[in-house]
């Protein structure tokens, strides 16, 4: 028999329970799933199909049972180190181009995995490079990088389901979830205090857990739910229909969610800001689109609806807080560069969460103390 939680009061697991239902719109990549060396393999072979030999850095197509062949170069943990930089698909090539032209850093981050200084200069150019990309390039690279992991996976583009499932297993079994991070979803959950209204359960006090994630919706539940499977998860975390389910389909907002034509007159003057700094309006990626989709989703005002990220990004972070109203934002561990947790502090806008185990009991206690 489940333990009656009260709101007020502090779960089995010693999570605080919020009188009010709080959303927490987490992160996928980095803070449930360690993707980073799929994304390596992905972008290498995708890079090596369009640029043809002077991108061939390991001198074929690597699949993914031969993952292991190069797990431990130079080359993948070097891009494994500059994965904070990362946000879109299109950006990984520039992790690359920057790798390539700066030869003894890309050395010295690997063998000096603390060394700030190299991390910080290669971040710089890596920013340079980005600037200078434009729209159309943006998109062919994001579509080589999409129609290589569709072969490597077999799951068509814009598909739910692959058409040859061993070889969906082999592409899954290069990247992983981070167990830690699935229990600490489970122990925000058990925060809910659920009624029934006029037939459906409503959470009226606790969190409710959403995803904000770049990556498209269908992909992300069924790689979920492969984990589930597999064992790597328990069966009942993210399986549909099943009460105990971590986060649902429906609660996942990718880059494949509709944004409705009333949140973008409501955020009329956000696109135009965007527009004006970028030559282009936010799409369904767009964080403040998405956590404004979220709370709309949720029926709760902006300031009951958290984001917790694992990505230091100033710009963003800015976004979220002037033009959202969000102002509740945790930086968890993740793809982070170390030294950015300092840069957070300073910046004081960020709530810092220095490491995963504990994170539900952290969340709870601000909760408490911001009076929730």
């Amino acid at each position: 028999m489940m333990p009656i939680i009260k709101p007020g009061s502090y779960t089995e697991d010693g999570v605080y329970v919020p009188r009010n239902p709080i959303v927490l719109a987490f992160s996928f990549e980095g803070v449930v799933n360690d993707g980073a060396p799929e994304c390596g393999l992905t972008t290498f072979n995708a890079y090596r199909k369009l640029r043809k030999k002077s991108y061939d850095v390991f001198g074929r197509t690597v699949e993914p049972p031969d993952f292991g062949s190069i797990r431990e170069s130079e080359w993948m943990n070097a891009f494994l180190g500059m994965r904070p930089c990362v946000n879109r698909a299109w950006e990984y090539f520039k992790v690359i181009d920057v790798l390539r032209d700066h030869p003894k850093e890309r050395k010295r981050i690997v063998e000096q995995p603390d060394d700030s200084g190299t991390f910080r200069f290669l971040r710089d150019e890596f920013n340079k490079r980005s600037n200078a990309v434009s729209e159309k390039e943006k998109k062919d690279l994001d579509d080589a990088f999409y129609i290589e992991r569709s072969r490597m996976s077999s799951v068509p583009v814009g598909e739910k389901y692959p058409t040859e499932p061993e070889k969906y297993g082999e592409w899954a079994s290069i990247q992983g979830p981070y167990p830690q991070a699935v229990a600490e979803l489970r122990k925000l959950k058990k925060t809910q205090v659920v009624e029934d209204v006029d037939g459906k359960p409503v959470v009226k006090a606790g969190f409710i857990l959403y995803f904000a994630t770049s990556k498209d919706e269908k992909s992300t539940n069924l790689l979920c739910r492969t984990y589930s499977t597999i064992g790597l998860f328990d069966p009942d975390d993210f399986n549909e229909g099943v009460s105990q389910c971590v986060i649902p389909s429906e609660r996942i907002f990718g880059r494949e969610k509709k944004v409705p034509d009333d949140i973008r007159e409501f955020l009329h003057d956000y696109y135009e800001e965007v527009m004006s700094k970028t030559g282009k309006y936010p799409d369904s990626r767009d964080k403040v689109v998405q956590m404004v989709m979220i709370a709309r989703d949720a029926g709760l005002p902006h300031d009951r609806v958290w984001r917790v990220n694992d990505r230091f990004d100033v710009m963003e972070h800015s976004y979220l807080w002037d033009w959202g109203g969000f102002k509740y934002q945790f930086l968890i561990p993740g793809y982070t560069f170390p030294f950015e947790f300092d840069d957070a502090l300073r910046d004081g806008r960020l709530i810092v969460i220095d490491k995963m185990e504990g994170a539900g009991e952290f969340i709870g206690e601000k909760a408490r103390r911001f009076g929730h």
